[in-house]
């Protein structure tokens, strides 16, 4: 039986769902690889590759230090595994999962669950973007933006003995006095790599292969936020990231990932697009071809947090009904409360 650090023992229904394969090639994408052809990156042509990837960047922002080709340079290696007519099922095999739907300018972004507290690293992107043909366009990097040093991670491993109507005030505080600037590990590239953020989100269906069953909220309301935090630990379907850590067998597909949704107050993020050319630069937030045609991800799934350098702002959400307070206060003295003071008591007596 796995064993909860901080947690509810809930049942975690995934569906591992395998959709169809689509065409390999889009003729309205440049790749720097052959996606028709499983064998296009071996070492007989992956320094042409990297090449092509350099001079085309190059030639579009300047030249690059050293140190930032040899990024991207070790970073198209580490990908290129995912390139290729087999690189979303070996990407799957490898363990990322479906993130978001398909969004317009991003195409389906894949993560690895089980890593999504790691710290970022240049060289090894924990995510990936694949176009509507299943063909690898860029990786992506994020980082907790809000953040606790010690045991605890993020805004639950605040919460004990906080009263229910201070909850919302609490957690406002949380953001203000933890947050964090994006990590340097581009710093290489100036001025190029522009961090944008995520707020507020909340991720459901995490684990299914099925890309449209996952749902990807952000910009929630304060108010919002913390009623579906309350909600989620309070329910034995819901088995949140984070905030409920147990430790999972990479082995067994039944306990991966071992939560099926993802809550945190914010992350920096940020795309590499390493695997077609754009035109708008190598550190883009979006592509206008890949999948043009898909629901943008300002609408209906959520919205988009801020891009760096002034690109693409946040929009208003669509109206949402929000619990009033005297309903958290309700939820709180039912057990709710209770039972974070219980969690935290465990999670103590686990230290």
């Amino acid at each position: 039986m796995i064993n909860k650090q901080l947690g509810i023992i809930g049942a975690i229904s995934v569906g591992f769902i395998t959709g169809t394969t689509l065409p390999a090639y889009t003729a309205n994408l440049n790749y720097f690889y052959d996606p028709s052809n499983s064998v296009a990156n071996n070492a007989l042509n992956l320094t042409d590759n990297i090449l092509n990837v350099i001079n085309y960047y190059e030639g579009l922002q300047g030249d690059f230090s050293s140190e930032a080709e040899m990024i991207v340079r070790d970073t198209f290696v580490n990908l290129s595994n995912y390139m290729g007519t087999d690189g979303l099922d070996n990407a799957i095999a490898a363990g990322f999962r479906p993130f978001t739907p398909i969004f317009k300018g991003h195409g389906v972004h894949y993560v690895k669950p089980l890593n999504i507290l790691d710290p970022a690293k240049a060289t090894e992107p924990i995510g990936l973007n694949f176009d509507e043909h299943g063909n690898l366009v860029a990786a992506f990097y994020f980082q907790e933006q809000h953040v606790i040093n010690g045991p605890g991670t993020g805004f639950y491993s605040t919460l004990e003995d906080i009263e229910p109507n201070e909850l919302i005030t609490h957690y406002q505080n949380f953001k203000e006095d933890y947050n964090t600037s994006a990590p340097d590990i581009f710093d290489d590239f100036g001025n190029l790599a522009a961090w944008h953020t995520h707020n507020d989100v909340k991720i459901d269906n995490i684990g299914s292969l099925d890309s449209e069953e996952v749902v990807f909220g952000q910009d929630l309301s304060d108010q919002e936020w913390v009623h579906a935090l309350l909600t989620g630990l309070g329910d034995d379907d819901i088995d949140l990231a984070i905030y409920e850590q147990e430790q999972s067998d990479p082995s067994d597909p039944s306990q991966y990932p071992f939560y099926n949704t993802l809550m945190t107050p914010g992350f920096h993020m940020i795309h590499i697009w390493l695997g077609a050319e754009n035109q708008d630069g190598l550190f883009a937030g979006t592509h206008d071809d890949v999948a043009p045609n898909a629901v943008d991800e300002h609408g209906g799934h959520g919205g988009h947090g801020g891009h760096g350098n002034g690109g693409i702002p946040s929009e208003p959400q669509d109206p949402v009904s929000v619990p009033e307070p005297s309903v958290l206060g309700m939820l709180a003295t039912s057990g709710l409360l209770g039972l974070v003071s219980a969690l935290k008591r465990r999670f103590n007596k686990a230290k």
